[in-house]
């Protein structure tokens, strides 16, 4: 495939990670360290990520409560 074909592609999805964290902590949206979810936190924490291009949201174990 030459660079130009490449550059053609769609471009490669950004992922964060979110879970009901009983440790309580934000989190920094890696596998490793999922931003916290759980609690009522869900509905704030996709309203701010959804301006980000091509991402791609991993929900980890868990409740998840929304307002809908």
């Amino acid at each position: 495939m030459s660079l130009f074909d490449a550059l053609l592609l769609d471009p490669a999805p950004f992922q964060v990670w979110i879970t009901d964290r009983s440790d309580r902590q934000r989190g920094s949206g890696t596998a490793s360290d999922p931003y916290d979810g759980g609690a009522g936190k869900l509905d704030a924490l996709m309203n701010q990520l959804a301006s980000v291009p091509n991402l791609m949201v991993r929900l980890g174990p868990g409740v998840f409560t929304t307002q809908g």
